[in-house]
């Protein structure tokens, strides 16, 4: 072989290894998540471990274990057999992938998480990233060939997430059922953290056949508040939202404009008796393209609520200003069947009800008005306020049971005044 073949063969691997992921069009999850060719380690964890299934048994120093074992010999997996587990605060590290026997339950602690002043904080089962200056790659947790179960809702604790994702490109997580009752953070979080004045964000990276039970009205099961070339395939919720994309972090306003979301595909989306099945947000950033088609909600408030960041004389003195979603960004293929009693409704928006349908409840006082929740009727299959033009339209809804045609696509002009 000659040198310039070896040239050319070198160049077009670096081409092929180097190439970008696609940019929020496909909806190709290959186009997000590159599984590694093979795994170069394989451990048991039950059996190399001698783990005794008992859930009385914290399990997670012998996981955090396995996982450093696996990192610091480049990278394989980590098997995890079916059966009972508690695990917490776990940390995958860049190579690193569980594989999960379907059926398999994990509980966090029951205690403990105390902040300087004895009370709750928050933690996780797991993260998918350490905190730190860089961004770590290739990481995942995966049902094998079905779901295993996080079971949130017996800790003492309700500040507990399932899955963490910061400082993280090209995971996965993929084959989980949520348990959330009584929980009050959102179980699949894919944030952005702050190091030294810069914004890290979250990468190429899928979510998908992820189900969640018991969430609460303000819980997202995967709450996405940033990230770019993201890809979230078959998830589903009771209560809550099953799929809220809002840029947060907080920061100054500067670095606010950088906490964005771009690129995000989401298909097969579903929520029953909850508040919706997708809420876009574009809070206080400027957001990229959002894809979103094959949305089911069944007796929800919505199935897709498109709101605005409330920009109050505190945040404008602070130099924010109204966020934005992409004019690309576009939603289709929505179906939505009614409910008279069973839909999470905020009550800022019984503005979008009709008034003979609206809950017989009294006003809540002061700031309470913004954030209370009523069992009531579902507004809507899609609730646009957030007023620009983006792809969105009353052709997006396919199949629209129990509303009447003026409440099938609902803007923020269509408000009802009540006595």
């Amino acid at each position: 072989m000659t040198r310039r073949t070896i040239t050319l063969w070198l160049g077009a691997l670096f081409i092929l290894i180097c190439q970008p992921y696609v940019k929020g069009q496909s909806f190709d999850e290959n186009d997000y998540y590159k599984t590694p060719l093979n795994h170069y380690l394989l451990v048991n964890f039950k059996k190399d471990y001698k783990i005794d299934n008992d859930f009385d048994t914290d399990d997670s120093p012998l996981l955090q274990k396995a996982i450093d074992f696996v990192a610091a010999r480049n990278g394989g997996a980590v098997y995890i057999q079916k059966g009972k587990y508690t695990f917490s605060e776990v940390r995958l590290k860049p190579g690193v992938h569980l594989q999960i026997e379907p059926g398999t339950v994990i509980k966090p602690r029951r205690e403990g998480y105390l902040n300087r002043q004895g009370q709750h904080s928050e933690y996780s089962v797991f993260y998918i990233g350490i905190k730190g200056d860089q961004i770590y790659d290739d990481m995942s947790i995966t049902g094998m060939g079905g779901s295993f179960t996080v079971n949130l809702s017996e800790a003492d604790n309700h500040k507990g997430k399932a899955v963490t994702v910061f400082n993280a490109q090209n995971f996965s997580v993929s084959n989980m059922k949520v348990l959330c009752d009584g929980m009050v953070l959102s179980p699949i979080s894919i944030l952005a953290s702050v190091y030294k004045g810069k914004i890290l964000k979250v990468r190429n990276g899928v979510v998908k056949n992820v189900s969640g039970e018991g969430l609460q009205y303000w819980l997202n099961l995967v709450k996405i508040s940033t990230g770019d070339n993201l890809y979230i395939d078959n998830v589903s919720a009771v209560g809550g939202t099953t799929l809220g994309i809002e840029p947060w972090l907080n920061v100054e306003p500067f670095l606010m404009r950088h906490v964005r979301v771009d690129n995000v595909v989401a298909k097969r989306v579903a929520n029953e008796s909850g508040y919706a099945g997708v809420v876009l947000n574009p809070r206080l950033s400027e957001n990229g393209i959002i894809k979103i088609k094959d949305v089911i909600a069944k007796g929800s408030a919505t199935a897709v609520s498109i709101e605005k960041q409330f920009l109050n004389d505190n945040l404008r003195s602070k130099g924010f200003v109204e966020g934005k979603l992409d004019p690309s960004t576009s939603i289709r293929n929505v179906k939505a069947t009614s409910s008279e009693k069973q839909a999470m409704v905020k009550y800022k928006f019984f503005r979008y009800l009709p008034c003979d349908i609206r809950p017989d409840v009294a006003k809540p006082e002061g700031n309470k008005q913004y954030t209370a929740m009523f069992s009531g009727p579902s507004i809507a299959p899609i609730l646009n306020i957030y007023g620009p033009k983006i792809n969105v339209s009353k052709e997006s809804v396919i199949e629209s049971n129990g509303f009447p045609d003026q409440r099938i696509y609902v803007t923020r002009n269509m408000k009802y005044q009540c006595k």
